[in-house]
């Protein structure tokens, strides 16, 4: 994965290590952060290139600030897994001060981040306004807004949820979006 400045790649490696190598034509500066077999199966950059997520196959994400050297910023434990096989997904959204998870099957989490990426809160979503209706079905496909704070989830049971991104909180913004005769695969909201 190239850093959005193209200045940088994340290599994850079969054995659980991710390779940091710079791209400088007068640097070819690499690090290797340590890491156990299926620790880094999704990999992505901040938008500021500082920041560094990896998942793991139990549903650790790990955090490193990338400055001169990499540093551990922290971890979080999600309560679903990602899939060697499934398109899993990590997007850093607002700056970098939430990430969103994607297991690439079922699932999907929203974590805030600190400035210094270290993680904070977990919001798991759903795609009903009660997570009591909830029936084993989680979203996987989402899309951010390009300009408003606006999150879009689809899962398993043909409904869309539209979620509000606030500065502290993330919540339902209306009832789930149904009627879809078939599965969702993907989404996106329109420029305007």
């Amino acid at each position: 994965v190239f850093s959005p400045q193209s200045d940088r790649v994340a290599i994850a490696l079969s054995d659980g290590r991710t390779m940091i190598r710079t791209l400088h034509s007068n640097s070819r500066e690499s690090f290797l952060l340590p890491g156990n077999k299926d620790e880094n199966l999704t990999v992505a950059f901040s938008n500021s290139g500082k920041g560094l997520a990896l998942a793991g196959a139990r549903g650790n994400i790990r955090f490193w600030t990338l400055s001169d050297r990499p540093t551990a910023a922290g971890s979080v434990q999600l309560p679903f897994q990602f899939y060697r096989a499934m398109d899993g997904r990590l997007q850093f959204i607002l700056g970098h001060s939430l990430l969103l998870a994607s297991d690439g099957l079922r699932a999907g989490a929203a974590i805030r981040l600190n400035s210094d990426f270290r993680p904070g809160s977990v919001t798991v979503l759903h795609n009903h306004p009660n997570p009591s209706e909830v029936m084993g079905d989680r979203p996987t496909p989402f899309a951010v807004h390009p300009r408003l704070p606006l999150l879009v989830t689809a899962g398993n049971d043909h409904n869309a949820a539209v979620w509000s991104l606030a500065k502290d909180v993330i919540e339902p913004r209306a009832n789930p979006l149904r009627g879809h005769e078939d599965g969702i695969l993907t989404m996106a909201f329109s420029p305007d």
